[in-house]
């Protein structure tokens, strides 16, 4: 796994964040767990992740994480 990229969301004892290697994980907040892992194939994650109506949104970047986050005119990722 790369360096987070952004600040966690967490969601009914389920902690949601992207990596800089473009990847987006979900973790049991309890043990730590990995519950599943989505890999971007286009661009990284870029910002924080949101969960609502059970759909986990980020937005899609060029780059992301410590370096400066180039947003793409690409889809939120659901």
């Amino acid at each position: 796994m790369g360096a987070v990229a952004g600040s966690a969301a967490v969601v009914d004892g389920v902690v949601y964040f992207a990596s800089e290697d473009g990847r987006l994980f979900a973790l049991d907040a309890k043990s730590g767990n990995q519950k599943w892992v989505a890999s971007f194939s286009r661009h990284r994650p870029c910002g924080s992740p949101a969960v609502a109506y059970g759909v986990v949104f980020i937005g899609e970047g060029a780059r992301g994480g410590h370096e400066a986050g180039v947003m793409s005119a690409g889809p939120l990722v659901g």
